[in-house]
């Protein structure tokens, strides 16, 4: 009998376990959805046109 009550109890420790798992996964699958379109407008914001590109090009010429 002793061993059916000890099994309940880490089956019940399981759970609880798992939940808490499961909370912190949703808790960051939703941070990172929300934190994504502020992530992507900062990259769109420092957008570079070619003119301000540096080639960087051998002294003598050659190499294009």
């Amino acid at each position: 009998m002793a061993d059916h009550v000890h099994q309940e109890m880490t089956r019940n420790w399981i759970l609880v376990y798992l939940r808490l798992f499961l909370l912190i996964v949703i808790k960051d699958v939703f941070l990172s959805l929300v934190s994504f379109p502020n992530k992507s407008k900062n990259l769109m914001d420092r957008t570079s046109t070619p003119g301000e590109w540096k080639c960087y090009l051998p002294s003598n010429g050659e190499g294009n």
